[in-house]
């Protein structure tokens, strides 16, 4: 049951990231599309909705790239635990023995 939530969670971590950035690229642009095609004239054309649209391309990167790397740590960090564990069984098998 242990690793089957543990391999649940890694796809999940996954999943989430690629969502993350599927969420980032489309909110970029959309967000491009709504500055160049303002009907009320607001805008600022097509400069200010290509710095838009780069803007939330490399900050939401960011975020997505910071956000896996958290998830990713907190699984290094139960991997290395179960790891020194397993050794420090083994260590106490062959001294009690």
């Amino acid at each position: 049951m242990q690793n089957f939530m543990i391999s649940s969670y890694r796809k999940l971590v996954a999943l989430i990231i690629v969502l993350g950035m599927i969420g980032v690229v489309i909110s970029a642009v959309a967000q491009a599309y709504l500055l160049s095609a303002n009907p009320y004239g607001g805008g600022g054309g097509a400069g200010m909705a290509i710095l838009a649209f780069i803007g939330i391309l490399i900050g939401g990167a960011l975020y997505v790239i910071l956000i896996g790397g958290a998830l990713y740590v907190g699984l290094g960090i139960y991997d290395n635990t179960k790891k020194m564990a397993e050794l420090l069984e083994k260590q106490l098998e062959k001294t009690s023995a």
